[in-house]
């Protein structure tokens, strides 16, 4: 940050120029303030999965008053490739040296990454030992990745089926979108106006009939011209998903966010562009109309109708794109 506002052409202020709040994606103060947590590491870094890191934190302690006895605690937590959360994954304590009115390092944290794919978050926390207040924090992330996840998994109780976001079998939109080259190398498509992307999943040898349940996994987007910081101007889009042709989800999308969050795009050259993670469920008759359409394929379509009231396109994010470790993903229960 240079300024309290952008100026012109200049965008490295709190606000816009217009004086309205931009969102970072994390409190400003976390950086901006007297005493902080300065973390040597990126932002975001690729990991091998159980991959041994270690991670040097200091402390800057510049406020009027001199705070001792100080813990630094931390956590590490996660976000699979099905949307789970994994709160705790580790988690230590330690007492530091907390001097004042300079910059020293406090400890060297060692973590052991998670054998899966994933996208984690080390939030580190200094407290004073006698009343727990946090005095600083900060944060940085990894994404535990050895490649992108499989097109269809097998596990004990269900079936994982994902498309990529550029293997697509039906695209129309009303405006433009990109290349399948493009979204290759993004690993998102993307199309302005109403229209839609369809996937056909092959099922092999699933029985539909069989299952007791169907869950959705989405992370989407509108999609608006340029690449602005999220704030409160909101562009949202109207979204369908169906499963061989019967609507099993609708929603507002309420933006297309660029700010931290969107930590899987910057690793792709991108500009924090992220989406929102979608859910759907089908049981019951909706399942046994699902299952008597079926022919090998199970065709999925994301898709902006031609009369919904906010058509403002859609992006779709693939494993490694975006904000979560999530491609268009089915899961078969059974």
């Amino acid at each position: 940050f240079t300024e309290l506002h952008d100026v012109e052409w200049e965008y490295n202020g709190f606000l816009n120029y217009d004086r309205t709040p931009k969102d970072f994606g994390y409190d400003p103060s976390i950086i901006n303030e007297s005493d902080t947590l300065p973390i040597d590491a990126p932002p975001i870094r690729r990991c091998k999965p159980g991959e041994i890191v270690r991670i040097d934190v200091a402390s800057s302690h510049y406020s009027t008053k001199k705070d001792n006895n100080v813990t630094l605690q931390w956590r590490l937590a996660g976000i699979d490739s099905l949307g789970k959360v994994h709160q705790d994954l580790v988690k230590g304590s330690i007492s530091i040296e907390y001097p004042h009115r300079r910059v020293a390092h406090a400890h060297t944290i060692e973590l052991k990454m998670p054998d899966g794919k994933m996208v984690c978050t080390l939030s580190v926390e200094a407290h004073k030992a006698d009343d727990g207040t946090c005095v600083a924090s900060n944060f940085v992330q990894f994404f535990v990745s050895d490649g992108y996840p499989p097109a269809r998994e097998v596990q004990p109780r269900n079936l994982v089926l994902r498309g990529a976001p550029s293997d697509w079998a039906l695209s129309e939109w009303s405006g433009y979108t990109c290349t399948r080259d493009e979204q290759r190398a993004a690993d998102c498509c993307f199309g302005y106006g109403h229209g839609f992307f369809e996937w056909a999943i092959p099922l092999g040898d699933a029985d539909l009939n069989k299952a007791y349940r169907i869950r959705l996994l989405c992370e989407v987007s509108s999609r608006r011209i340029d690449t602005p910081q999220t704030d409160d101007d909101l562009f949202p889009t109207n979204m369908q998903m169906l499963l061989n042709g019967i609507r099993v989800y609708e929603a507002t999308i309420p933006n297309h966010p660029h700010d931290s969050r969107g930590v899987l795009s910057y690793l792709r050259g991108g500009k924090g562009a992220y989406g929102y993670l979608a859910h759907a469920t089908v049981e019951g008759d909706l399942l046994r109309q699902i299952a008597q359409q079926t022919q090998g394929y199970l065709n999925l379509r994301c898709a902006v109708p031609s009369n919904a009231l906010a058509q403002h396109g859609l992006s779709i994010y693939g494993a490694e794109c975006g904000r979560y470790p999530v491609c268009p993903t089915v899961i078969i229960e059974w």
